[in-house]
């Protein structure tokens, strides 16, 4: 993916967003840490797994964690 973070406000695809209980992300989404931590999952380069790459936006954008 090559990202071009010039046009994008936004830097969760970046920081490990840790989930909620409540927050109901699909499961191939999401991963848990070595503390027990359920979070949104990475790629392989680092990138939120929810990363829309071809448009540059949050795939989940309408059910996105809080």
């Amino acid at each position: 993916m090559s990202a071009d973070c010039s046009r994008c406000d936004a830097v969760c695809c970046r920081l490990t967003v840790v989930l909620q209980p409540h927050e109901r992300i699909p499961a191939h989404y999401t991963t848990h840490t070595e503390a027990g931590l359920h979070v949104m999952a990475r790629d392989e380069e680092g990138w939120c797994v929810a990363l829309d790459s071809a448009r540059m936006c949050c795939s989940i954008y309408e059910s996105r964690p809080e």
